[in-house]
């Protein structure tokens, strides 16, 4: 997670450098999404219905990855070949392999894709409307991340039980990973910020840091190492973070397998 020498060389960097600045406007940029957004919204983003993602297009048969994008700030679903569009519906309670079901996964991506950028601003500029915003959002998430279903990639299926593969986002173990790290990174960020009580700080940690522990959520993405790790019996995937800027050269911890 990020310490706070990391944070006064990036003020340093910022108030130094032009490519500094640049990229903190940048980061602000995105982070302006929770700048006096109401914070029901922003938890509404976030359903207590399990989110799955392995479906083809009702109308077309494409898909079934990347099959759907999300259109309207995230309150339609639309499919990327036939256009055609399903509008978010807060009421549906279906726990199916349906666009409902595609709407609340794309959904949870995209009110927590800057979640990060948002965690930074504060720490950043000191705005507690940054702080507020990402609150709400990890309170939501740890209210239903424990209770979602496990289900099986690729074979729209339900699993019973704790899997080192399988998982609830996405149906992948190491999707759960990623998620949590969005989390947490925000989380670690503006946790001493004032806008979450004590008991509300007790209950994050116990329902998201500890529950991952307990179910061996490999969590092993950090500030020093910003990327996901998923191996399996062909190869290590690795994913996010620097490995996305193709002008970058790929860290050595990366070169695992010969």
């Amino acid at each position: 997670m990020f310490k706070p020498d990391d944070i006064h060389r990036a003020r340093r960097n910022i108030a130094r450098h032009a490519w500094a600045g640049d990229l903190y406007g940048q980061i602000r940029q995105r982070a302006s999404f929770f700048l006096d957004r109401d914070h029901q919204d922003l938890r509404a983003f976030i359903s207590d219905r399990a989110p799955l993602l392995t479906v083809n297009c009702p109308e077309c048969g494409c898909g079934p990855w990347h099959a759907f994008t999300l259109i309207d700030d995230g309150q339609v679903l639309q499919c990327t070949d036939c256009r055609a569009t399903w509008e978010w519906d807060p009421h549906d309670r279906s726990e199916d392999w349906n666009p409902q079901a595609v709407l609340r996964s794309l959904r949870i991506g995209h009110v927590t894709a800057n979640l990060i950028s948002a965690g930074i601003a504060y720490r950043m500029g000191g705005d507690h409307r940054y702080a507020a915003g990402v609150a709400a959002v990890v309170r939501r998430f740890s209210e239903v991340f424990r209770h979602y279903r496990i289900n099986m990639v690729n074979t729209n299926k339900w699993y019973e039980g704790n899997s080192a593969y399988y998982g609830k986002i996405h149906g992948w173990k190491r999707h759960d990973a990623w998620q949590l790290h969005q989390i947490l990174q925000s989380y670690d960020l503006i946790r001493d910020s004032g806008v979450l009580l004590p008991d509300q700080l007790e209950t994050i940690d116990h329902d998201l840091i500890a529950y991952a522990k307990d179910r061996k959520i490999p969590i092993t993405v950090s500030a020093a190492k910003p990327y996901s790790m998923d191996r399996n019996l062909l190869h290590i995937s690795f994913e996010g973070g620097v490995l996305e800027d193709p002008w970058v050269e790929s860290p050595i911890e990366t070169h695992v397998l010969t």
